[in-house]
Formats: structure tokens, C-alpha cells, sequence
């Protein structure tokens, strides 16, 4: 079961979430993926940065059948990957760019790195 963010006692210069979003997205929905940024979001200091890849939403759909949970879940999604970044703001990250998009031979496999910053308080 999905556990809320709960309060964070380490806190981070930088956080790194490479490969990990698609996965949790798909396991435990919307809720789970707002649960995810929200923990990041309390767990970096004043002017932290968060490295956050994005997988893109046809990779989602080659492993949406794996159970029939991520199939549901799947199904419900209603925040896509391209929309992390509008959702991180309204968290409190307040600015972000794409550091770059790997070229990927596999079709269909293309990867959005993004830098978010929190604001220095």
C-alpha cells in the first residue's frame, strides 16, 4: 500500500531519480508519483537541485500489461510525464530545464532530463 510522504529528517544538496518515475507511476498511480516528488521536494535544502528523467509515456504503454494493478493503474493516469514539470511547480520547485535528450536506437525510447531548483529561501 501507498504510504504519504512522511517528514523528512536528511536533507540533500541534490537528488538524483533516473529510471525510477515510469516505475512508481505504474505501480501506484498519480498518487504514488505526487507522493514520490513531494518526498524529494522536503528531502533538498534552499537552492537544492532535483535531476529528474522522465520516461516517455509510449515506454509506459509496453509495460502496461505486466500485472493486472499496473494495467488499472495505467489506465487511470491522469498527470503524463511531459506534465511533471507544471506539477513540480505547484509543489514548490520554481524553476526547471531540460539538460538533454539521449539519442536512443531502440524505437520509441526517448528520454527527458530535466534540472528542477527549489527557490533559496
Amino acid at each position: 500500500p501507498l504510504e504519504e510522504a512522511k517528514e523528512v529528517t536528511e536533507m540533500f544538496d541534490v537528488i538524483m531519480c533516473l529510471s525510477v518515475t515510469k516505475w512508481v507511476h505504474l505501480n501506484w498511480g498519480d498518487d504514488g508519483i505526487k507522493n514520490l516528488f513531494k518526498k524529494m521536494y522536503q528531502s533538498i535544502r534552499p537552492g537544492g537541485k532535483l535531476v529528474l528523467e522522465c520516461q516517455h509515456w509510449k515506454s509506459y504503454a509496453r509495460r502496461k500489461k505486466l500485472t493486472p494493478a499496473i494495467y488499472k493503474n495505467y489506465a487511470e493516469i491522469q498527470i503524463l510525464p511531459y506534465e511533471f514539470p507544471q506539477y513540480l511547480q505547484t509543489i514548490g520547485f520554481v524553476d526547471w530545464q531540460t539538460i538533454g535528450t539521449p539519442f536512443h536506437t531502440q524505437k520509441g525510447n526517448v528520454i527527458l532530463y530535466l534540472i528542477l531548483i527549489i527557490l533559496q529561501f
